[in-house]
C-alpha cells in the first residue's frame, strides 16, 4: 500500500462527508478496509472511498444528478 498523508484530515470540518477517489485502474488497490480504518483513526468526518473503476462505468457519480446508491 502506498503511504497515506493523513495530515489533511486534521483540518476537516465537523458534520461533513468527503469522497476519496481511489485510482484502482492504474494502480493495484486491495486495502480498502485498511484505508477506511486509517480515515476513522484520523478524523470524525465520514469519508467514502470511491474506486475509479466504478466511476468509469458511471460518469454521473460526482454530478448533481441522481444515481443509484452505492452501499
Amino acid at each position: 500500500m502506498n503511504k497515506v498523508d493523513t495530515r489533511i484530515l486534521q483540518s476537516t470540518r465537523p458534520n461533513t462527508a468527503y469522497i476519496a477517489i481511489i485510482d484502482n485502474i492504474n494502480n493495484k488497490f486491495t486495502e480498502e478496509k485498511k484505508v477506511n480504518v486509517i480515515f476513522k483513526e484520523n478524523t470524525d468526518s465520514k469519508i467514502i472511498t470511491l474506486p475509479a473503476s466504478i466511476m468509469k462505468d458511471n460518469v454521473k457519480l460526482l454530478s448533481n444528478e441522481p444515481v443509484i446508491q452505492l452501499s
